[in-house]
């Protein structure tokens, strides 16, 4: 009779306990990245900076093992994984300049618009 209302106890409380409803929501994964720049090729080395996606930089060396030793453009030196570098920019900045190119050739149509319109 002991442990049946002990149980009993039990489930009450873990019954009141307030839980978290999750809704239906959709989120995404942010594309703003950092990466470690260390001073060696591996974890166990220091992080000298953290680099944002999009950070032009020059590569000095590529080391099989999967790191590249690279320098920023204000000349600091260091390793990242070869795995998170690009020949081209990052994804985001790609978008916004093709975003502003989208609106000027809008613009530009328009105006080209208008002036058919003159001249009809």
């Amino acid at each position: 009779m002991k442990n049946l209302i002990s149980a009993l106890l039990l489930a009450f409380g873990l019954l009141s306990i307030p839980t978290i409803t999750i809704a239906e929501t959709v989120r995404y994964v942010t594309d703003k990245l950092e990466i470690p720049l260390r001073s060696g090729q591996g974890t166990q080395f220091g992080i000298r900076k953290m680099l944002p996606s999009g950070a032009k930089l020059e590569v000095l060396e590529i080391d099989p093992a999967g790191y590249s030793k690279v320098r920023t453009a204000k000349g600091t030196d260091g390793w990242v994984l070869t795995r998170y570098l690009n020949n081209v920019g990052s994804a985001r900045d790609r978008l916004a300049a093709s975003e502003q190119k989208v609106v000027n050739l809008e613009l530009a149509l328009a105006k080209s618009n208008d002036e058919l319109q003159q001249l009809l």
